[in-house]
């Protein structure tokens, strides 16, 4: 058991997850581009398997979609295939993606401290918080008043 948990703590996991993350992103476009090649305006890839490969890569393939339609907008723009077209934006969407997953994310999240409830043994201890209001034992709740009603029977009645 301890060299499982060994093993599992030696893990890069971040690798992995990038591994996972390009493995998907890479597959999607392969499907996609088999695709492309059965129907020449690429409308399965387009419509189908693309806004997945956006999904992977949120809210980095907006950034990308924004920039690609003002140079569009602004005539800068190549006309060229639809097979060429799908792969531009799939690979324009992977790359935002990654940069903004495993490069900024990272570069924000790397100083930043999790909050751990207090497990680690060299934290300080919080005193406990002191009571803001003391309980006067002369204010006693009634329970049942004059009629032999409880609170409950009393909110209802009112409400009637």
């Amino acid at each position: 058991m301890s060299d499982l948990l060994t093993t599992i703590r030696s893990i890069s996991w971040l690798l992995v997850v990038k591994i996972c993350w390009l493995s998907a992103n890479l597959i999607l476009w392969l499907l996609g581009l088999g695709s492309c090649f059965e129907d020449s305006h690429c409308w399965l890839a387009m419509n189908t398997v693309l806004p997945f490969i956006f999904i992977l890569s949120l809210p980095g393939s907006v950034l990308f979609l924004v920039f690609n339609e003002f140079f569009n907008a602004a005539d800068y723009a190549v006309t060229v295939s639809p097979v060429l077209h799908y792969t531009f934006l799939a690979f324009g969407s992977l790359v935002f993606g990654y940069i903004q997953w495993f490069v900024i994310a990272r570069a924000l999240f790397r100083r930043r401290r999790f909050t751990s409830i207090f497990m680690d043994p060299q934290a300080t201890v919080v005193p406990p918080l002191q009571p803001l209001l003391e309980i006067n034992p002369r204010n006693e709740f009634v329970l049942f008043d004059v009629e032999g009603r409880t609170p409950l029977e009393r909110i209802i009645a009112a409400d009637e």
